[in-house]
């Protein structure tokens, strides 16, 4: 992550040279359940809890953060964006709705695995991910309290098999041709997203975890994505709901019949 996020802010250094005022917008929402905890489970966020999300990215400042990490992960991020028209990513659980950005330091970021080189070999897979992270800037001797949320929606490349090695891999794409809106595109295969949230108190540098923590993955049931901005409603539609609102306004105002008739 550390050499992720070095690469992150080298390629923040040309945002100077893009011009956002062109930058496309890509979206994903999502609705889902929480399938499992790896950290203790958060009360009003049991497994099976229902769970929404959003993502809002822009291409033009989803910058490429170098060459492929190990030749094969190649990741395009946006650092610390400011001037933003909607939020980074949202999630909802268990009453809870958070934002990103949330603290000091935030980031989204897109990867692509190209992992079948030429061929899937045994371990091998291709993947893809939609990442948002928001996090309070650590530094040594750090006094205080440290909070990070991170929001994740992956796919892999695979088809199921009835039985052992369960499942078969297969060559989705070339890595070195993927741009950050592919992510928005491409077949879901098997999706699904993962939610962690650190809290720690900490005393020069030293730090213990908060019991508030969560970590879980859920599972996906209804997925909305694009390129361009999100659909808003058809001008029809609109209109007949703010003549239903006018209506009912109407009649909230007018006097009982009888009290008209006794005028």
């Amino acid at each position: 992550m550390k050499r992720l996020l070095l690469r992150a802010a080298a390629a923040a250094l040309t945002l100077s040279s893009v011009d956002v005022a062109r930058a496309v917008p890509v979206y994903l929402d999502f609705t889902g359940t929480i399938a499992s905890y790896t950290l203790p489970a958060v009360e009003g966020a049991e497994t099976g809890t229902a769970i929404a999300g959003s993502f809002t990215l822009e291409t033009d400042r989803l910058l490429s953060s170098g060459p492929p990490l190990s030749g094969v992960q190649y990741t395009f991020v946006d650092f610390n964006p400011t001037g933003l028209a909607q939020p980074l990513a949202t999630v909802n659980f268990g009453g809870r709705e958070i934002s990103f950005p949330q603290f000091e330091r935030t980031y989204a970021y897109v990867t692509f695995v190209d992992g079948c080189q030429p061929v899937c070999n045994a371990g091998s897979s291709e993947s893809y991910s939609i990442n948002a992270a928001t996090e309070d800037v650590f530094t040594p001797g750090y006094t205080g309290r440290y909070h990070s949320y991170f929001l994740n929606i992956f796919a892999s490349a695979r088809t199921p098999l009835p039985d052992y090695p369960y499942f078969e891999y297969f060559d989705a794409f070339d890595g070195a041709a993927m741009t950050p809106a592919d992510a928005f595109t491409l077949p879901t295969w098997n999706l699904q997203g993962n939610f962690l949230e650190n809290v720690f108190d900490c005393v020069d540098g030293s730090c213990t975890s908060v019991a508030s923590n969560a970590s879980f993955n859920f599972d996906i049931t209804s997925l909305t994505r694009g390129v361009g901005a999100r659909p808003v409603p058809e001008p029809g539609m609109l209109g007949l709901f703010v003549a239903a609102l006018g209506g009912a306004w109407l009649m909230r105002r007018r006097p009982p019949a009888a009290t008209r008739h006794a005028r």
